[in-house]
């Protein structure tokens, strides 16, 4: 077929293409990437789009490649709804524009005048500053506003994300600064995203005081707060520091507390060779604040007694997770296969290996390289 393109014989490609599918036969992604650019290479975009959409449903799903052919292709032909609407269909999937097919639908923006509305841009502004072009994203935003389309909540938050996004915090607490000012009132979310943005950085204090600001402003902080601001005083080793905003948290009635915050701090403890400490933690949260253990929480107790020697109460550890009814995951099995291995228990290591078949878990490349080093 691509013989055939390179020809000029876009017809008889479309003929064989034909009678392969007719037949009951599947191309697989390399022959669909060559039937979309032989079409877009000849000039046949319109037509290289509709077999992207017929792709839907089929065995063979539209890939990056594919749709960066089609919106180059488009754009070079002046079809800039079109690729827009590709574009977008790109990014609700979870596919990420190349940069230059980013580039080529700007410049059409910019040059020809596209009417677009806030949403538009918005949807646009994110994808950029995602793919780090944030002096286009400057580009846009003043495109935008000249053709009467005036920034909202959802823009500034979107800008917002992106300087923090690409480490640029100051930028973010300027712009941030400036929206403020203008009246515009911000809600939680774009509150999160400048703490995590400082937590991030390893700016904790930063971060502490923007949340004091929440309190002033009548901003009431919610889980992602609580839990950036615990995760990342855990990290820089404040742990009194994590407990009062914890502590903070259920004392005022925070409807909003998760098994997540108290994993945070049990992950701190165990790490920090407090193992006993951290038990003593799992069973006081259990009784005394209602705290319902997930498989995150058992990973971490049944790791810190593996890494502390404690392999017999690792096991027992477990087994009552699994009494619990909560179903171990690949994690879970590769702290215990460690252990085996290191034990050189290889006998309940591979029966634990047919519990993982058994169980229809995936091993993962940690699973993998237990295996290979163990043996």
């Amino acid at each position: 077929m691509k013989g055939l393109y390179l020809n000029g014989k876009i017809l008889d490609a479309l003929y064989i293409y034909g009678k392969i599918v007719a037949k009951g036969f599947w191309f697989d992604e390399v022959m669909y990437e060559t039937l979309i650019n032989g079409l877009c290479k000849s000039g046949e975009t319109r037509v290289a789009l509709q077999r992207l959409w017929k792709m839907e449903g089929q065995f063979v799903k539209a890939n990056f490649v594919m749709y960066n052919i089609v919106v180059d292709g488009l754009c070079k032909g002046g079809l800039l709804n079109d690729a827009l609407d590709l574009y977008f269909n790109m990014l609700g999937r979870g596919i990420s524009p190349d940069i230059k097919e980013a580039g080529l639908l700007l410049n059409e923006i910019f040059v020809k005048d596209i009417s677009l509305d806030v949403y538009t841009f918005n949807i646009i502004i994110d994808a950029l500053c995602k793919e780090e072009m944030l002096l286009q994203v400057h580009d846009l935003c003043d495109v935008m506003i000249l053709r009467g389309q005036q920034p909202n909540i959802i823009t500034y938050t979107i800008l917002i994300n992106g300087y923090c996004l690409n480490n640029k915090v100051d930028e973010a607490r300027k712009l941030f600064d400036m929206v403020i000012e203008r009246g515009v009132v911000l809600d939680v979310w774009s509150y999160n995203i400048l703490i995590k943005g400082y937590c991030k950085i390893n700016r904790v204090d930063e971060a502490m005081n923007f949340r004091k600001d929440m309190f002033l402003k009548n901003i009431v902080p919610n889980i992602v707060t609580y839990n950036s601001l615990v995760d990342s005083l855990c990290k820089a080793g404040r742990i009194s520091s994590a407990w009062e905003i914890v502590n903070e948290m259920h004392y005022c009635g925070q409807p909003f507390l998760d098994v997540n915050t108290y994993n945070i701090l049990l992950d701190f403890v165990c790490k920090n060779q407090h193992l006993d400490e951290a038990i003593a933690l799992f069973k006081s949260l259990i009784y005394e604040r209602s705290f319902v253990p997930n498989i995150w929480s058992y990973n971490i107790l049944i790791s810190g007694y593996y890494k502390n020697k404690r392999f017999d109460e690792a096991m027992k550890l477990f087994l009552y997770m699994c009494s619990k009814n909560l179903d171990p995951n690949i994690e879970t099995y590769n702290i215990l296969l460690h252990a085996l291995y290191d034990r050189q228990q290889l006998g309940k290591a591979i029966i634990l290996l047919n519990q993982i078949v058994d169980d229809d878990i995936c091993p993962n490349l940690y699973t993998y390289k237990i295996l290979i080093y163990g043996l």
